[in-house]
C-alpha cells in the first residue's frame, strides 16, 4: 500500500507539471498523454495480474496490449 501511495504522488506531480507545461508551451497535447496514461495503466493491471495474483497471461492480454504498445505510437509518435 506504501509504494503504491508514493508511486501514486510522484504520478500526480508529473501530471500536474505536464499541465502546467501545456498551458505555458502549446507544443504539448494533453489529448495525447491522456490516453497514453489509460494505456499504461491497463499494462500494468495486465502484467500485476500476472505477477502478483498468477493470473494466465493469454494470447488475447498480449494481443491487447500490442494493439495498446501500437496506440501509443500512433498518438505520441512523431
Amino acid at each position: 500500500g506504501l509504494s503504491a501511495g508514493i508511486l501514486n504522488g510522484v504520478g500526480q506531480l508529473a501530471f500536474q507539471n505536464l499541465l502546467s507545461a501545456s498551458a505555458t508551451d502549446k507544443h504539448i497535447e494533453i489529448s495525447r498523454f491522456t490516453v497514453v496514461i489509460v494505456l499504461v495503466q491497463i499494462g500494468i493491471a495486465a502484467f500485476g495480474g500476472r505477477i502478483f495474483f498468477h493470473e494466465p497471461f493469454t494470447g488475447k492480454k498480449a494481443l491487447g496490449l500490442l494493439l495498446a504498445l501500437c496506440a501509443v505510437k500512433l498518438l505520441v509518435g512523431k
